[in-house]
């Protein structure tokens, strides 16, 4: 397949250094958690960014909500964290 031949173009490369949530995913999100009766929180290699990280944290320590990560995910909040 890598030598097959085409006219195709690649997608260009796009760039958003912080993307920002519509606010309608925002509001469902929020009521989502709301209405859980067991919320939980995965965290992923996404969580791994200087901002995303001190957001997450502060999200978990406010809102009080359980959490647990993928592989990739480690370290972002501590494993000692009582959450």
């Amino acid at each position: 397949m890598a030598h097959e031949e085409c006219d195709g173009a690649p997608i260009p490369k796009s760039f958003s250094r912080r993307p920002i949530a519509e606010e309608k995913a925002v509001e469902r999100a929020v009521e989502a958690i709301r209405e859980a009766k067991y919320p939980l929180l995965m965290i992923g290699a996404g969580g791994n960014r200087k901002t995303t990280t001190k957001m997450l944290r502060e999200f978990v320590d406010q809102i009080g909500i359980p959490f647990f990560n993928t592989q990739m995910g480690k370290g972002v909040i501590d494993e000692s964290h009582p959450m």
